[in-house]
């Protein structure tokens, strides 16, 4: 299953991804993955979502799904450099980048449905 997720959908892939964070964000070993979040589909509230990440952490995410009326989600996968700035890709394509084959939105469907 691809994004956009339902809010559900996207807590159930947080979930089960929840084990990356601080492992290696792509093939960097000096970059780690610092968080799984949900976050709006809609670009506006994203972006939103990552300056209050950058200011607040890991509280972003609380603070924008309460004030976020929309019913579309992503996930997240973030990271911050060597100079701190954030690094962030969407979960479907950090798995596609992982190239593991088990692992991919597409194989999360049936999970996520049943």
């Amino acid at each position: 299953m691809t994004p956009p997720y339902s809010l559900e959908q996207a807590k159930h892939l947080q979930s089960r991804y929840k084990g990356f964070i601080g492992a290696a964000f792509e093939e960097s070993r000096t970059v780690l993955i610092d968080d799984i979040a949900v976050v709006p589909f809609e670009q506006t509230s994203r972006q939103r979502f990552l300056l209050y990440y950058m200011v607040v952490g890991k509280k972003a995410q609380e603070q924008i799904l309460q004030e976020y009326k929309g019913l579309l989600f992503d996930v997240l996968i973030i990271a911050r450099n060597e100079r701190g700035e954030l690094i962030h890709r969407d979960l479907c394509s950090y798995l596609s980048a992982a190239r593991h084959p088990e692992l991919s939105c597409e194989s999360e469907e049936a999970g996520i449905l049943s």
